[in-house]
This record gives structure tokens, sequence and C-alpha cells, in this order.
């Protein structure tokens, strides 16, 4: 084997070269000067020992990298979500029945407590709460220097207003029930003192109300507050703000929405950059948008998509467990037949539950009996509850003289038809639900017509005002479960949410002691009477507690929520949420 040698340059111009370039020109020369005395065979295998050499170098350099650093969330970014619906009341004090609304208030509002990723309630707005030892007193200690959005100061005044506004008849608020019997004081400017006429053991669970600013709702008369500017354009302490929205040309509705981090949040800051929402009319639109890229997260989607959604291959499908039940809601106002005690509970044992949830679910649900759902306080699966006999319930009718006489398939009673219509929302998986109700209804001789609605329909023109015979609808009970405001006398009439119209003394008693009760057991017993009355009274038929599932993208990294009081609180750890990231020393955070 030949061997480069060195040698001086050979040429006056060579050696101007080295004294115009300096050494790094030099050593360049030389080395390709030496290469040119190998042979084809000796360069390459000079070339490929270079090569390796500085790949090794590179390899450890990378090893060493990974070693020493870690990856960590950085700023940046933004999340295209979905939603079906349109927005109306971005208030926490009217959001209770609008997914939409629930939402965006979760994000640009703040409560005094939150609820954390294991299901426990920890200080937002409050840095501490004391009660007192008999529970009707409740001090809460205000963080300070918090700013609105608009960097005004947050202060016990805009506490008090909001407790006003809720409790304000003219406001209609949905969750007015919740603080009844409620006075709220200030002892200063960031201490509040709520006072109960009676313990009530939910009481915590109600401060995760969204706070509203003084400055900006004191100068709105209540009656005026849902035509208000700010309905659509907050003001919050959340850490997201409001930035824009944008409205179709002619119809005026919504389409898009966007929010902005906030960076004067009292907590951590956001590693999003901003949140966009889009507005659709029926989750097929919702869904197509989804699998063209032009969002990343559905906010929810029906059990009948879940599976084309986890064949996707930029999504994820997130699951979120909620204290809710899915029921048939019969009112005996509207139609003479339920009045009858063996109609209603005829038309509960001709409920095949399982097959509802195997079809229409597609298995995405639980089968519920009761009031009180699975994994609720005082849920009890062992009660007594009416199961699935079809012949049983033909029977119990034909006895008490709902008998077919004319053989058209439809029972009578002195002269009145079992006849009447299933109200729902659209949504395929609330339609097929109806269907297969309907046709296991007309199995035991009952005429029943399904009857779909927009979101916005039903809650105008039907859930509102009452304006059905059996509705098929779903209530969500909160993290510490109060039927009060779905089944006591007083919550019939709008914005109660008695939708059953349930009138009944020995039920109002049993809710109104346990939401006095604060031991465990006792609230226990209490729900455990309740339930059984309810039952025995039948005036709903309970059916399932589906999974609440939604998309994120596969790039969106952070903690996700696994089982909450409402869908609006997977929002809870946004905070969490990023899709960009950074290399930083590992036990620093410098990069």
């Amino acid at each position: 084997m030949r061997f480069a040698v060195w040698s001086e340059p050979r040429s006056n111009e060579a050696a101007g070269t080295l004294r115009r370039g300096g050494v790094l020109t030099a050593l360049v020369y030389r080395t390709r000067e030496g290469l040119r005395t190998l042979s084809d065979r000796e360069r390459a295998l000079v070339i490929l020992c270079a090569t390796a050499i500085t790949a090794g170098a590179l390899w450890g350099i990378t090893v060493s990298v990974r070693a020493t650093t870690t990856v960590v969330p950085a700023p940046g970014g933004t999340v295209r979500t979905g939603i079906v619906g349109q927005p109306r009341f971005i208030l926490p004090i009217l959001a209770q029945t609008n997914d939409a609304d629930m939402d965006l208030s979760r994000l640009v509002y703040s409560g005094l407590l939150t609820v954390t990723t294991d299901g426990k309630l920890e200080g937002d707005l409050a840095e501490s709460v004391d009660v007192s030892a008999d529970g009707k007193t409740y001090t809460v200690k205000l963080r300070r220097n918090v700013q609105w959005h608009d960097g005004e100061p947050f202060t016990a005044e805009d506490v008090l207003l909001t407790i006003r506004l809720i409790q304000d008849p003219a406001v209609k608020s949905p969750i007015a029930s919740r603080f009844q019997g409620v006075t709220a004081s200030k002892d200063d400017d960031f201490t509040v003192r709520f006072t109960l006429r009676e313990p009530y053991a939910p009481f915590l669970t109600t401060l995760q109300t969204g706070i509203l600013p003084s400055h900006i709702w004191s100068q709105t008369p209540p009656q005026g507050i849902a035509l208000a500017e700010y309905v659509l354009r907050p003001i919050g302490t959340g850490p997201f703000k409001f930035e824009k929205l944008k409205r179709a040309e002619f119809s005026g509705e919504v389409r898009e929405y966007q929010l902005v981090r906030n960076p004067t949040t009292h907590g951590p800051p956001p590693f999003l950059d901003s949140l966009q929402f889009r507005f659709f009319s029926t989750t097929d639109d919702l869904f197509r948008a989804l699998r063209q890229g032009e969002i990343e997260s559905a906010s929810f989607l029906p059990p009948s998509l879940v599976r084309d959604a986890e064949r996707l291959h930029e999504v994820a499908v997130k699951r979120l467990r909620l204290p809710q039940y899915f029921a048939v809601f019969l009112n005996q106002t509207k139609h003479a037949a339920f009045g009858d005690l063996v109609v209603r509970r005829a038309l509960t044992a001709a409920v095949d539950r399982d097959a509802i949830i195997r079809e229409a679910l597609r298995g995405e649900g639980v089968r519920v009996d009761t009031p009180i759902p699975p994994g609720s306080i005082g849920h009890a699966p062992d009660i007594a509850t009416v199961p699935f006999d079809g012949e049983k319930a033909k029977q119990g009718l034909e006895e008490a003289g709902w008998k077919d006489a004319d053989s058209d398939g439809t029972r009578e009673k002195d002269g009145t038809p079992l006849r009447f219509t299933l109200s729902t929302t659209d949504w395929p998986e609330y339609v097929r639900t109806a269907q297969l109700l309907a046709d296991q209804w007309r199995a035991i001789g009952a005429d029943v017509s399904v009857q779909p609605a927009t979101v916005g329909t039903m809650q105008a023109e039907i859930l509102r005002p009452r304006n059905y015979e059996a509705l098929l609808y779903g209530e969500v009970l909160g993290m510490d479960p109060d039927p009060y405001p779905f089944w006591h006398s007083t919550q019939t009439r709008d914005p109660g949410v008695n939708l059953a119209l349930f009138k009944d003394r020995e039920a109002d008693k049993l809710l109104e002691e346990v939401r006095k009760t604060t031991d465990p057991e006792k609230r226990a017993a209490l729900y455990r009477k309740f339930q059984e009355r309810i039952l025995s009274e039948a005036p709903a038929l309970f059916l399932y507690s589906p999974t609440y599932a939604y998309t994120v993208s596969k790039r969106l990294g952070g903690t996700f929520l696994e089982s909450g009081p409402l869908p609006a609180d997977r929002f809870a750890t946004v905070g969490t949420w990023y899709v960009k990231t950074k290399r930083v020393w590992k036990g620093t955070n410098r990069p």
C-alpha cells in the first residue's frame, strides 16, 4: 500500500492560497493533495473511515444529549375544535343546557373552586374555604392580584354580583335552586361569607360556578342579560380570553370563535397560543370536517361515529365518565294515559335496556335503572328494579282494561288510545334509541311516533315550555349528586329541570332532608328511599349512562380527565395541553 506524503505547495499560486486562507484553507488543500496520491480504492476507504468516525461522534453526542436532557412542553400552537350547536349564552349562570356555551364558559371564566384530575376540588379564585361546625357558614378567602381580561381587579363584589344574578327570578338561571336559601356577604374586599338557611351537603360543588365581573354586569338590568353584548364577547378571568368571532353572512349564526391565551392568568399560563372553535349543524358535518383535517378535535362523538374516528390516523379518541343518565320522562299533564300507574309500569317493563345499549350505543354505555347513576354517592345497585318482561307488561295492561278491541294493534281504554309522541334531539344515537323504544312499546300495544328536533328547537319550543308527551333526554347530576333540581315539585317549570313534572310529597321531603345531611351513610340511606319512591311511582323510565367520547389530535400532549362532573370539565386541565416541545437540561428549565 502506498502512503500519502505531505509536502510544501507545488506552486506560487498554492503558496498564495495558504497565505490568504490561513491554516484551515491549508489543511483542506493538503488533504485534497494527499487524496490525489491515493488510488480510487484507497480514497474510498479513507472517506468511509472518516464518515464512520463522524457518524460515531454525532451518535455519541446524540446519546449524551438525550441522557442529560429531557423533552418538555413549549409555548405555542393552536387547537381547532368542532361543536354541534350554536353558542347563545357564554355565561356560567345561563350556560347549563347548551354544550357550546358550557365549553366556552369553562375556558373564559373561573370559579371559586375547580376539579382536579383525580376528581377532587381545589381552589381556583379561592385561596381557602372554611366551613363552620354546623355546616351553615362558608368563609372564602379570595386570591389577590387577579385581573379580569380587561385589566380590572377581581374582588368580593364580583362574587356577590354573581350570586345576586343567579338568585334573581328575572334572570331565569337554571342553577338558581343550588343557591336557594343562600345569603352572600363580604367581610372585606377579599373575603366572602356564604350563610345557608339549612346545611347543604353538596354546596362546595356549587362553588365551581364561574364568577362574573361586577363592573360589566352591574350595569345591565337582569331581564336584559340574555341580550347583552358580553353574552357572546365575554370578559372573564380564565386561562383563555375572547379574541374574535365570525358570523354567517345571511343567518347571523356564529360560525367560528377564537380564544387566545390570557397573559395575566392567575394560574400557570397555558402552553397553547389559541383555541379555535367551529360550529356545525349535525354530527355528520362535524365528522366530515374532522376526517378532512379542518379540525383536530370533536367536542363530542356519538357512539355511531366512535369506531370510525378510531380509524383516523391523526386522531385520538378520549372517553370521559360522567354522572349522568338518559331517561324517558312522561308528561302526565299532556297525556291522560300517563296518569295511569299501570301504563307507566307496563312501559317500563317493556324496555330492553341491554338491547338499546348494544344497538343504539354500540356498547358505549352502562345500564341505569334509577335517578342516581353508577359511581355517584347513594347509588344502590342492589335496589329492586323492574326487569324486562314484555309478556308481563301486556298482561298488566289487559287486566287494567287497556285492550285492543278493534285489533288494530293499539290498545284503548274508555275511548282513550294508548297513542303518544316521543320527542328527542336529532342526534343519531338518540333517534335510534327512540326508534327502538317505539318498536318495543308497539309490541305491547302502544302506538308511538318519534319526533326528532334540533338542539335549538328542543330548547326553545319543547323543553322550556314543557311541550311534549314523552321526552327522551339526558341529565347530568354533578360530582356530588343533588337530584333536587330534577325531581322536587318546585322545579316543574322552567328554569327548573323536573322534566317529568313529578309532584310527590314523600319524594320532596326526602330531597329536602338529604340536602341537609352531611353524614355519608345517612345520605346514602335517604337516597335509597328516594330511588325506591321514584321506582314505585314510575314518572320516568331510566335507560343508560352513555360514555362521553371526544377526539383530540395525536400531536396534543398533556393531561386529560377520565371522569368529571360535566362534559366541559374536560377543559379543567387545558393548561397542561401542548403541541410544541423543547429539550432542556435535566433538573433545569434551560435549553
